[in-house]
């Protein structure tokens, strides 16, 4: 259970750390913590700050492990920053930063390796970047960064090669470099930044869930260079009336659905044309303004459904005529499409 640090007081004078969770809500319970265990290097519960005008964190210099949360949560105006937890190497649990307005970023993490749990800014307009996690290696949980206009990018995460959760990253009009060293993502992978294309992501191999595309977030031809697998692959195109998807270019496996849908102003698809399995379904569904589907998906040799639903002016999709191994086909309500557009299917219809 959470205690005030008040409620402290039948620990001993002489102990080394105190014996569960610590809750700071005021500089004077900095102090106090400071005073009372000046070299305690292993806290065994979680650490909150939660208050007003809690500015200086150099109580905490020689903490290494906090087995439970780093959490900061409804902090005004300060701490802007982490400066006083420079010993800091191991978070057992979650490292959060929820609700605090003038939060900047994780600089004083410098020395910070891994975080079991998840690592969390939200509703934090303030952020400014991720600088401070430069040894990171390694997120036990997900990966969240709500940031705001502020936010320059994800300059910082140099060293992190592992997110066994979701990385949801949210960067207003910031650079859409990614980290390079990143190497798994285990949960969905979705990052947002302004009107930026991504970039990055060179040693990434594998997204175990979702990986979500939209305009105008879509990875420069260079990026996700040597991404070979991803569980699902989502891609909603607003905006772009056109688009070849020159991306993802060692792509071939996506495990289960590849879904373009609910777009109202995507006109021609083409691209992906590194891609040669998808367990489940390759499926364009209510796409409004879609009309041909062309030069797409040539290395395409297995797919559990090809599902073509609800295209209103859809007239052509030749890049389906030829030879694959298709698990059920469903054409059904795209009113322009002939009934025997392509020889392919055709002759899947009359002899399935």
């Amino acid at each position: 259970m959470l205690m005030g640090f008040g409620l402290l007081l039948n620990i001993s004078l002489l102990a080394q750390c105190p014996t569960g969770d610590v809750l700071i809500t005021s500089q004077t319970d900095a102090d106090n913590y400071a005073s009372t265990f000046p070299n305690c290097d292993t806290l065994p519960g979680d650490l909150v700050f939660s208050g007003i005008n809690i500015d200086d964190l150099s109580g905490f210099a020689h903490v290494e492990v906090i087995q439970g949360d780093l959490h900061y949560n409804n902090t005004f105006p300060g701490p802007y920053d982490f400066t006083g937890f420079q010993s800091l190497t191991h978070i057992g649990g979650d490292l959060k930063v929820t609700n605090c307005q003038y939060w900047r970023s994780f600089a004083g993490l410098d020395n910070l390796e891994r975080v079991e749990g998840s690592v969390v800014a939200q509703y934090v307009d303030s952020i400014e970047g991720v600088g401070g996690l430069f040894n990171l290696d390694h997120v036990g949980g997900d990966l969240l960064i709500w940031g705001g206009p502020l936010m320059y990018g994800l300059a910082g995460l140099n060293d992190l090669d592992t997110v066994m959760g979701q990385v949801q990253v949210l960067m207003g009009d910031a650079s859409g470099a990614l980290p390079d060293q990143l190497e798994y993502v285990g949960g969905d992978f979705r990052v947002t930044s302004g009107t930026n294309q991504l970039t990055g992501a060179a040693q990434l191999t594998r997204i175990d869930g979702h990986l979500l595309l939209g305009s105008p977030n879509l990875p420069a031809p260079n990026a996700f260079p040597v991404l070979g697998v991803v569980h699902d692959l989502l891609i909603g195109l607003d905006n772009v009336p056109t688009i070849n998807l020159n991306i993802l270019p060692a792509l071939d496996t996506v495990v289960n659905n590849l879904q373009v849908g609910a777009n109202s102003t995507l006109t021609s698809f083409a691209g992906l044309n590194a891609i040669e399995y998808i367990g489940g379904w390759l499926l364009f569904d209510d796409c409004e303004d879609l009309v041909t589907i062309t030069n797409a998906f040539q290395s395409v040799d297995t797919c559990g459904k090809l599902w073509i639903d609800q295209n209103d002016v859809l007239t052509d999709i030749s890049a389906f005529d030829r030879s694959m191994g298709i698990g059920n086909l469903q054409v059904t309500n795209n009113p322009l499409l002939s009934y025997c557009h392509v020889q392919a299917i055709c002759e899947r219809v009359v002899a399935p």
